[in-house]
């Protein structure tokens, strides 16, 4: 029996995946990080290329991300993260997508937070 995922998309009453990590990720009430920014950022990353697999935007196959549907999804960077994916027609492992989206992940999420 495979687990079922809460669909993500406008009309969802939950936040996304990567906001509720970003809010974990910090102090309650001094809004210090909590993780070494390394760490979260590759959390981040993670929960952005989740987000796409509940919605069903991308699928993991041989270690490789594809991008199975490039309908765009309900906000501007998951849309972003898609479209990424989407135009590299081969694929790249999972490693290589955190190493890169780790780069811009924490000021993508915290801005969509706003």
């Amino acid at each position: 029996m495979s687990p079922r995922y809460p669909k993500m998309d406008a009309r969802s009453p939950l936040s996304p995946l990567a906001n509720e990590f970003f809010r974990l990720a910090h102090h309650d009430a001094t809004g210090r990080l909590l993780l070494s920014s390394p760490v979260t950022a590759v959390g981040l990353s993670a929960s952005l290329l989740a987000e796409l697999a509940f919605t069903k935007h991308i699928t993991f196959g041989d270690g490789n991300v594809l991008a199975r549907d490039a309908a765009p999804p309900a906000d501007a960077l998951t849309h972003r993260v898609l479209d990424l994916i989407s135009g590299e027609s081969n694929g790249h492992t999972i490693r290589t997508w955190l190493a890169f989206l780790r780069t811009f992940a924490y000021e993508a999420v915290a801005e969509r937070m706003t």
